[in-house]
């Protein structure tokens, strides 16, 4: 079972300013012993309003697969995205980004999942060498919540030290007649942590 593609795109460009692009696929998937016949269409831009802010963002609508190992369908789904890039100087960079995903069958319109996504990430460069970044992700469906900082120096390409640390908020409560966790209850508490280091050296022989 081979997998297939014909892909029809138009794209347009409003340069300095941004552009935007459409494409219409006709594709063949095959999953798990059967063959799936896909239609959608798939669109993306951008524009820079300003200088300091820059908007992005694409959307998929049509056919999707429930990708189940048991029992995988054809279902009609909807992913799109819009994300903003704010910079109100040289040194900082604020982004912001929602995602939207959802599947339903087709047969009875029900709808199998529906996940919201949100992202901000910060960056500020105080130098050539020197940036820290952090990330706050945000997943309804999951209801999972992820922090990430970083610290990074890098003197020259291959020559970098980076300081890390990140954590896992879940949506948890304890009960205390099964003394287990109860997803999906409670308040969102810290179940994972982790810290990461990297440092390393280029040395070159001419």
């Amino acid at each position: 079972m081979g997998d297939s593609a014909w892909i029809f795109g138009l794209e347009f460009g409003f340069a300095p300013m941004g552009g935007v692009y459409f494409e219409y696929s006709l594709e063949n998937e095959a999953w798990v012993g059967k063959l799936f016949h896909k239609k959608y269409l798939f669109g993306s831009g951008h524009i820079q309003l300003f200088k300091w802010l820059l908007l992005s963002g694409y959307f998929i609508f049509g056919d999707s697969i429930y990708y189940d190992l048991q029992n995988p369908f054809l279902g009609d789904g909807r992913l799109y995205s819009i994300s903003a890039s704010v910079q109100p100087g040289k040194k900082l960079n604020i982004g912001v980004e929602y995602i939207h995903n959802d599947l339903q069958k087709k047969q009875d319109n029900l709808k199998t999942f529906a996940v919201n996504i949100y992202n901000l990430r910060t960056t500020y460069q105080f130098n050539k060498y020197f940036f820290i970044r952090g990330i706050l992700r945000y997943d309804n469906f999951q209801e999972k919540l992820l922090t990430d900082f970083l610290a990074s120096f890098t003197l020259i390409p291959g020559t970098v030290v980076h300081l890390g640390y990140g954590s896992l908020y879940l949506r948890n409560q304890w009960n205390d007649h099964t003394n287990q966790w109860v997803p999906g209850q409670g308040d969102l508490l810290q179940m994972k942590r982790g810290l990461f280091f990297k440092a390393s050296y280029l040395w070159r022989l001419d």
